[in-house]
């Protein structure tokens, strides 16, 4: 099949990298906003039309679904199998602001192109390598390597929780899949973290208390990941991203960095 066609995005994160950022870290940080706010972005959209698509009955022979960006916004695909070959059985709009259109369905299931059965065999082969961190399900998104200068696909796998008032910080997974003549091929199995971190809200919190940030501790990198720009965004709150020599906070997409500073 052939390599993602989807253009690479403007290099803005790189170009706007915060000042406080430490040279060497810089490269790996403008990866991480670039990568962070992309899987925010597409899983809004990929939950937005799953709910569309559930109004109206998904498929009993569903398999899963792939995003990808369309020319006003999203286009979210609800796959199976059709005569050997994965085919779109429902198709979900999705604007730029999360909003989902009317799901077309596809009576008797609409071809991919070779993007959309690459997206495919690429989730299928990291499904099959993953191991969770945290229990309980785990949303997939399959996203192109191309958009930080990799080849082939990032499947994300990014573990949910039932709670309304609780976060996930940590617990993240990335695949990269490279997708050729023969077939899918797993090049890379990346835990983002090496626990699974749920902050849940307290109990009984004090009527004055305010909360102003998340933070978690995090060995697995030097620099904050797209995981945690992505929950950043997903919880509406900065995230600080505590690592050997200082802080990493992540506010609305964005990463600066704290020093500690060293006893005399």
């Amino acid at each position: 099949m052939s390599p993602p066609r989807e253009a690479p995005a403007p290099a803005t994160a790189a170009d706007s990298v915060d000042p406080s950022i430490p040279a060497a870290a810089a490269a790996a940080v403008a990866d991480a906003m670039t990568l962070g706010m992309r899987l925010y972005a597409q899983d809004r959209a990929s939950a937005a039309a799953t709910d569309a698509a559930l109004a109206g009955g998904m498929p009993p022979t569903a398999q899963g679904w792939i995003t990808r960006l369309a020319a006003d916004g999203w286009r979210v695909d609800f796959y199976g199998t059709v005569e050997g070959q994965a085919a779109s059985l429902v198709t979900v709009p999705v604007d730029d602001a999360g909003v989902a259109g009317a799901p077309v369905r596809h009576g008797a299931g609409e071809p991919l192109d070779d993007d959309g059965r690459a997206m495919v065999a690429a989730r299928a082969a990291a499904i099959a390598a993953f191991t969770p961190i945290c229990g309980g399900r785990y949303n997939v998104d399959v996203v192109p390597g191309a958009l930080v200068g990799a080849p082939g696909w990032l499947v994300y796998f990014s573990p949910g929780t039932t709670d309304p008032d609780a976060a996930v910080l940590a617990g993240y997974v990335r695949i990269a899949v490279a997708v050729g003549a023969d077939g899918p091929v797993v090049t890379e199995v990346k835990p983002l973290s090496n626990t699974c971190v749920i902050m849940g809200k307290p109990a009984a919190p004090p009527a004055s208390a305010e909360l102003v940030a998340l933070a978690v501790s995090h060995f697995v990198t030097p620099t904050a990941t797209e995981a945690h720009v992505f929950a950043s965004l997903r919880y509406r709150q900065p995230v600080m991203v505590v690592v050997d020599g200082g802080v990493f906070v992540v506010d609305e997409g964005r990463v600066s960095w704290e020093a500690l500073a060293r006893a005399p």
